[in-house]
């Protein structure tokens, strides 16, 4: 009797945003600005992806995102504008781009 071995492949999923990360601060007739506070560093926030996963809470073009990174102490603050979502299989599979508008980065010291 011949054992055949399973082939395992190991799939890489990029790190996203979190429903509970997020959540509106104030709402205009112009759009909504949300305030995400969260670990991740700013090039993880900025990376294609990001936010797909919550834009089903109500994100919209011309949203802005308040991004409070805490991976680094003092914590980075930035702001983020949403440019684009496009939903190429329906609204569960969006696609969110965001730009990065201002950001404050803390200043690195020497030790």
């Amino acid at each position: 009797m011949a054992v055949t071995a399973l082939k395992t492949e190991t799939v890489e999923v990029p790190i996203q945003a979190s429903g509970n990360e997020i959540e509106p601060a104030w709402q205009t007739r112009l759009g909504t600005t949300w305030m995400h506070r969260t670990r991740h560093p700013l090039d993880t926030i900025l990376a294609p992806g990001y936010y797909d996963t919550v834009a089903g809470h109500g994100l919209r073009v011309n949203d802005r995102i308040e991004v409070i990174s805490l991976a680094t102490i003092p914590a980075t603050h930035a702001t983020l504008s949403v440019d684009e979502i496009r939903h190429p299989d329906g609204p569960e599979a969006s696609r969110v781009f965001t730009r990065l508008l201002t950001c404050s980065e803390p200043k690195r010291t020497k030790k």
